[in-house]
């Protein structure tokens, strides 16, 4: 996870989707922000790592990633379903970005896209509420101990 949410958060910063590059940060919870973070915005949260031996002195390491995905509440959630900050944009965005991507790092072998989490509200620190979406992503990575 050392180098595998930092490479995820690289790649999603040359994108377009959030405006500043504070909005794209590594969180220790999915309904965890930063102060001062706009919207809309990324979680990049590590989840469990499974380790099996291969055997050979080889590893394969089983990685889950929840990308957290936040857009503001508007008073119709219809109609925030259907503005440029489309939550769901956003995850299918970043699905794009990373499904397939090994991130430069030669230990990952595969990218599997999950599934969502259902929609969630929180309110920020400005008192604004926010619906977030948490969409999962496993990586394997092979490991050799030698």
């Amino acid at each position: 996870m050392k180098a595998l949410l930092p490479a995820i958060r690289d790649a999603l910063l040359v994108s377009d989707i959030v405006t500043t590059e504070s909005d794209i940060y590594i969180t220790p919870d999915p309904r965890w922000r930063p102060e001062g973070t706009g919207t809309p915005c990324i979680g990049i949260r590590g989840g469990p790592l499974v380790r099996e031996e291969l055997g050979g002195e080889m590893w394969e390491l089983t990685a889950t990633v929840n990308i957290a995905a936040f857009v503001a509440l508007t008073a119709n959630w219809y109609t925030t379903m259907t503005e440029d900050t489309d939550i769901y944009d956003i995850l299918d965005e970043v699905t794009g970005i990373l499904n397939d991507n090994r991130l430069n790092l030669s230990e990952v072998q595969r990218v599997h896209v999950g599934g969502d989490s259902q929609s969630s509200l929180m309110q920020g620190p400005d008192n604004t509420w926010l619906v977030t979406i948490v969409r999962e992503f496993t990586y394997t990575l092979e490991r050799s101990s030698v």
